[in-house]
C-alpha cells in the first residue's frame, strides 16, 4: 500500500458515497497526482490558456471483496475509477473494447503501461495497494517471461523453485553487488557456496517427466546463479517510481555475478515429444 506514518491506509465503508469519500481523502492525502505520470498538453494559441493532462498508462483495477456490505465488485471498481480520475483531473472511464482483429493488432501496438491497482474489502474494511509488477505487459509476479510454450498442465515458476528448494537444491548466488546500487544499511551477505569446477560435466538435477521444462529450467538457473526476474520489464512502470537505468544495472550486475561454473549438468527427458521440443524452446529462450 502507498502512504505513510500519519496517512491510514485502512478504512471502513459501509456504503458507495462513504467509500468514495474516503477515497478521495486518502488519495489527496498520499498525493496521488506526484508519483503517477502524465503529459501535458499545452494550447497558448487559445484565449482561455489552458493544459490538459493524459495518464501515460491504462489504469486496471482489480477488486475483491469478502463479508462486506459493498459486494458488487464491478460498482466498487467503477466508482474507484470515478474517484482516481476526479482527484488526478483526468478522464478515466474504461472504454468498450471491441474484439475485433484490427482493434486487437492497436491495442498491442500502443504498449503503454499498466497501472494496477488492487481493492480488497474485507468485514467492511477497504485497503487500497500498488501492483508493484506492473508493466506493458502486466506480467504477474510468478511468471519468469521465458514460458511462451506451457504444454499441458504447467507447473507455476515460483512453486518449481519452491520445490526444488525444498528438495535441497541451492541456488548459487552472490548478492554482495547489489547492495552498493540499493542502498541502505544492509547486513553482510555472505558469498554462497559454488559447485567445485571439475574436468567432467556434474549431473546435479534429472526430471523424467518434465512436462515444459519448468522444474529443469528453474534448476538450472539456481546452479548458474541466474537471477529469477532477469527477463521481467522494469516494475512501477507507469508511475514516477520507475527507474529503468537501475533495474538493467541490477540485472546487468546480477548476470555477471552469476556462477561461472559451466560444468553443471541437468536432464530433462519426457514421453510426449511434444512436451520435449516445448521445453527446448522454453530452455532457449530462458
Amino acid at each position: 500500500a502507498v502512504g505513510s506514518e500519519n496517512i491510514p491506509t485502512l478504512f471502513r465503508a459501509r456504503g458507495f458515497p462513504e467509500l468514495q469519500r474516503k477515497l478521495k481523502e486518502l488519495m489527496l492525502a498520499q498525493k496521488w497526482n506526484s508519483w503517477l505520470d502524465f503529459s501535458v498538453n499545452k494550447r497558448p494559441k487559445s484565449k482561455s490558456a489552458s493544459s490538459t493532462k493524459c495518464p501515460l498508462w491504462d489504469l486496471q483495477i482489480h477488486v475483491t471483496t469478502s463479508k462486506s456490505k459493498l459486494m458488487h465488485t464491478k460498482a466498487v471498481e467503477e466508482r474507484v475509477r470515478q474517484t482516481m480520475g476526479e482527484v488526478l483531473g483526468v478522464d478515466l472511464v474504461e472504454e468498450d473494447t471491441s474484439n475485433t482483429p484490427n482493434d486487437k493488432a492497436k491495442a498491442t501496438e500502443q504498449q503503454r503501461p499498466i497501472v494496477r491497482i488492487l481493492v480488497r474489502i474485507e468485514r467492511d474494511l477497504v485497503q487500497l495497494s500498488l501492483d508493484v509488477s506492473s508493466s506493458c505487459k502486466a506480467i504477474p509476479m510468478h511468471m519468469r517471461g521465458y514460458r511462451l510454450n506451457p504444454h499441458k498442465a504447467p507447473l507455476r515458476e515460483d512453486l518449481a523453485f519452491a520445490l526444488l528448494m525444498a528438495g535441497g537444491l541451492e541456488p548459487c548466488w552472490d548478492l554482495n553487488p547489489q547492495k552498493a546500487l540499493l542502498g541502505g544499511d544492509f547486513e553482510r551477505i555472505d558469498e554462497v557456496d559454488t559447485l567445485a569446477i571439475s574436468a567432467e560435466p556434474i549431473l546435479q538435477l534429472f526430471d523424467p517427466c518434465c512436462g515444459s521444462g519448468t522444474i529443469a529450467i528453474e534448476g538450472a538457473g539456481m546452479l548458474a546463479g541466474y537471477p529469477p526476474g532477469r527477463k521481467r520489464d522494469a516494475p512501477l512502470q507507469g508511475t514516477k517510481l520507475c527507474d529503468f537505468e537501475l533495474w538493467e544495472e541490477l540485472k546487468s550486475n546480477a548476470m555477471a555475478a552469476s556462477s561461472s561454473n559451466q560444468n553443471i549438468l541437468v536432464t530433462a527427458n519426457d514421453v510426449d515429444m511434444r512436451a520435449i521440443e516445448a521445453t527446448k524452446a522454453n530452455a532457449k529462450r530462458a
